[in-house]
């Protein structure tokens, strides 16, 4: 019996040692940071869940996004589907259930498909009548698109590289495994002035101006997992809140990296048409129709 209790002793030692990160986090940070830099291509998936003003989409929404796709140079050209279900956080009656699918040729060179899109209750500004005749087909969409949907759906291998230097680690949690690779795991806060910096470079990737959002009460907590061997992001998770009352939000982004820099093909869709962006043909306009009956 004390020669069994001696091996298991031995053995939860020697387990002990072996989940012990065998580099310091800042090393492993560098390390990622670094890696993040010759990140071609990915494969990845995002589900974030939002609530209030969280400056992450352009209304005050409450609800879940999902989006997995591919990535490739760099991050410049994207293929992905993205489903949301959102309601208005002012007024919880209206709801936006929906999924899309998004080509990323290029920052002009943006592409994307309506599946499926529900607004209940049936919305004046955009009526179920006017959906279906933007439903299966590829549009090409107005210029300018492309640096949007990579700022705030996708998970821009610079933008995640410039969230590796933002990062503080809070505690080391040692070793863990992610899709069955040996990784770094460790709880991470932010470091506000990085912070700034890092909301001005997306301000500037929009091509919005003015100044970046106010982020001085903004709580950010998360969990980084980093590949042991590559040193490649392996999942991202943050949740975010406001310490200002006046202003509530909260939201929770997962985003996780797998197939890093293996061959990937983006090419854009055929027989896309370009998006009306003066609206549809009045003759085949149902809010013209419905406005005018409506008056």
């Amino acid at each position: 019996m004390k020669r069994a209790f001696a091996s298991a002793c031995t053995l939860f030692l020697l387990a002990s040692c072996i989940q012990q990160s065998p580099l310091p986090p800042d090393q492993v940070l560098q390390k990622a940071t670094e890696e993040m830099g010759t990140l071609n291509s990915a494969h990845f998936n995002l589900h974030a869940t939002v609530s209030g003003n969280t400056q992450i989409l352009p209304a005050n929404l409450d609800g879940v996004i999902d989006a997995s796709g591919d990535m490739q140079n760099g991050g410049n050209q994207l293929s992905f589907t993205v489903h949301a279900d959102l309601q208005q956080a002012s007024d919880s009656t209206t709801r936006f259930n929906g999924q899309a699918d998004i080509v990323v040729a290029g920052q002009n060179d943006v592409y994307m498909k309506l599946d499926s899109l529900t607004v209940t209750p049936e919305s004046a500004l955009l009526p179920q009548a006017l959906i279906l005749q933007l439903l299966d087909q590829w549009w090409h969409m107005p210029s300018g698109s492309g640096a949007i949907v990579q700022t705030d759906v996708t998970p821009d291998p610079n933008l995640l590289r410039m969230q590796t230097q933002v990062i503080t680690v809070r505690k080391d949690d040692g070793m863990t495994s992610v899709a069955g690779r040996r990784s770094y795991h460790y709880d991470i806060g932010i470091d506000p002035d990085k912070l700034t910096q890092y909301m001005k470079e997306i301000e500037r990737r929009r091509n919005s101006p003015g100044q970046p959002p106010d982020l001085s009460s903004l709580n950010a907590q998360g969990q980084i997992w980093i590949d042991a061997s590559t040193y490649d992001v392996r999942q991202l998770t943050w949740n975010l809140s406001s310490t200002n009352p006046a202003q509530p939000f909260q939201a929770t982004i997962v985003v996780t990296l797998t197939n890093q820099n293996a061959p990937v093909t983006i090419t854009p869709p055929a027989g896309a048409k370009p998006f009306p962006v003066g609206g549809l043909p009045a003759a085949a306009n149902p809010v013209s129709s419905s406005a005018s009956s409506g008056g």
